[in-house]
């Protein structure tokens, strides 16, 4: 089980990973600098995805672990990345799984579809957390992504269609979405 802690009222989020069975965190899985993430485990359960930025600036001559001073930095946020979390390795292993530095005030999220065979990426605009598929890749057992070594190629899905990711069956998707809506 993976859940976040979030001190002192600040958007930063530090990760943790519980055994079920003895309900001890375990060590090597605990990730900071998350924000604006959620957690999506691929479905052979050795990992997830989460988002994350760099460990700010003005805190890099503090102790970088120190969780207090998460949220005392005045740095601007600037591109949002997707990261693989293998567990039972540090942070410093994680793979960057995407990011764009073109559009540095995104944000990103990832989910693993129903089935497991896909991780979707949306993408929301700087504050405007309106719901957005941006694309999606293929990270079941036998696919080009199955690895999850390197950052990922995703299939683009239309850019400016508001999508929200309900279900799919094999590469069939249903989404939600307020396309060309009336009202």
């Amino acid at each position: 089980m993976a859940y976040t802690i979030r001190r002192g009222g600040s958007d930063w989020a530090e990760i943790y990973v519980k055994e079920a069975d003895t309900a001890k965190d375990l060590e090597n899985d605990h990730l900071m600098w998350a924000k604006f993430t959620d957690i999506s485990w691929t479905h052979d359960n050795q990992g997830f995805f989460y988002e994350r930025y760099e460990s700010p600036e003005s805190l890099k001559n503090k102790a970088v672990d120190n969780p207090a001073a998460a949220g005392t930095e005045t740095d601007r946020d600037s591109a949002h990345m997707v990261y693989y979390h293998r567990l039972g390795t540090k942070q410093e292993q994680d793979v960057l799984i995407f990011t764009n530095p073109k559009e540095v005030d995104n944000v990103y999220f990832s989910v693993v579809t129903n089935d497991g065979k896909y991780l979707l990426v949306d993408k929301r605009g700087d504050c405007d957390f309106e719901e957005g598929v941006m694309g999606f890749a293929d990270i079941s057992q036998d696919g080009p992504n199955s690895k999850l070594d390197k950052p990922i190629e995703f299939t683009r899905f239309h850019d400016t269609v508001e999508l929200a990711y309900l279900h799919n069956i094999g590469c069939k998707f249903y989404f939600r979405t307020k396309y060309k809506a009336p009202n």
